[in-house]
């Protein structure tokens, strides 16, 4: 299994969700991960609206999650692996657990998991036929880019010597605090 990973900023807020369009246009069959229930409806609705003139869009793009009834579920599983309309799922948690759906190539989540596990669980639904390229993306907000730039940033001063936090004029108290912080999850 070959499988790539990216980081991407994004800008989206709200309704919109701009930013999966040019992933989806390229007809890999996906699952973007969401949050919650209101963010897995907000991008299905979002979607609903963008799919072009004649698709059938009960079929091409499916929700899936514990709330939804087990045969609506099930029947999802059945059609992104034997129909070729079907090309997204928008998923909880829900499916990144047990499924294996060897037909999907791309795993788009809508921010990062609340553990590291969790983002590979998601990240290990695409990819499983050892004949495609799997691709995982995590989309994050800009703002949180920022900050863990910044945090390296002081990391690395922070790192060069203990007496440099006392020359940029550091409290105590915010060296400890960037001290104790776990390190940014690298891949």
């Amino acid at each position: 299994m070959q499988f790539t990973l990216q980081f991407m900023a994004y800008g989206m807020t709200g309704n919109k969700f701009p930013d999966l369009l040019p992933y989806l246009a390229s007809g890999r069959k996906t699952i973007i991960h969401c949050q919650t229930l209101r963010q897995v409806l907000s991008v299905h609705i979002y979607l609903w609206r963008a799919q072009p003139e004649g698709a059938d869009k009960l079929i091409r793009a499916r929700i899936y999650h514990a709330i939804c009834m087990p045969k609506y579920n099930q029947e999802t599983i059945r059609l992104i692996e034997t129909d070729p309309r079907c090309q997204i799922v928008i998923a909880t948690v829900a499916f990144s657990n047990g499924l294996n759906a060897k037909k999907l190539l791309d795993s788009l989540s809508l921010e990062f998991a609340p553990t590291l596990d969790e983002a590979w669980q998601e990240k290990g639904r695409v990819g499983r036929n050892p004949d495609t390229i799997g691709r995982g993306v995590i989309f994050t907000p800009r703002s949180m880019i920022k900050a863990a730039e910044k945090y390296l940033d002081c990391e690395s001063l922070l790192s060069l010597s203990p007496y440099l936090a006392d020359l940029l004029q550091l409290s105590p108290l915010r060296r400890v605090v960037f001290q104790n912080q776990a390190r940014p999850l690298v891949f």
